[in-house]
């Protein structure tokens, strides 16, 4: 179970950068290949997701994890539907979309805190700067779509790289936990 959560985490997180890294190095590009391209990345990313709430049994900020699934399976297959959107209306989209993700973020950083959890003040100053992000996107989308586009791929990059470390933290629980339990059935004499 936790196995499966840290390659959805990431899968997510590797696709989520793939995306920023597009954005970053094609940013006047077709608004309409964008629109496909990242619809179809970001419905992939939702699909991890789902994957990972799935086989989350203890529910661990599950609630977040379904809102951000839902969110961009809707923005994906919008996007994959109707690529032709303005540019204005695609920026303030995934401005709304940062907005969401980051108040996620926000959301499971206190509740890794509320577990002592090490690093959850990186995830919250994450959240924080992906929810200012997406505000400045939202509140100024006539900013041009060059800027708009750099803040969006710095939001995907973003939440690539905390879901690549949460997946390699979920891996040093599993190897924390297998020592455990080396450790007890050498203690208890059990082999299984």
């Amino acid at each position: 179970m936790l196995n499966d959560a840290k390659w959805t985490l990431g899968l997510s997180g590797v696709l989520m950068i793939v995306v920023g890294v597009l954005l970053f190095l094609h940013p006047v590009a077709s608004a309409w290949a964008y629109a496909m391209i990242v619809g179809w990345i970001l419905v992939a990313a939702a699909v991890a997701e789902i994957v990972g709430f799935c086989f989350n049994t203890q529910k661990f900020y599950a609630g977040w994890l379904l809102v951000s699934a839902i969110v961009n399976t809707l923005l994906g297959l919008m996007l994959i539907s109707r690529p032709g959107l303005s540019y204005d209306l695609l920026v303030t989209i995934f401005g709304l979309w940062a907005v969401v993700n980051g108040a996620s973020d926000f959301a499971n950083s206190f509740a890794l805190k509320a577990i002592h959890y090490g690093d959850w003040g990186w995830l919250l100053v994450g959240a924080v700067v992906e929810i200012i992000a997406g505000l400045l996107v939202i509140f100024n989308p006539l900013s041009g779509f060059l800027a708009a586009t750099t803040v969006i791929a710095v939001g995907f990059v973003w939440r690539g790289i905390v879901n690549l470390v949460n997946a390699c933290k979920v891996q040093a629980g599993l190897n924390k936990l297998n020592r455990f339990q080396r450790a007890l059935a050498e203690l208890t004499g059990s082999n299984d």
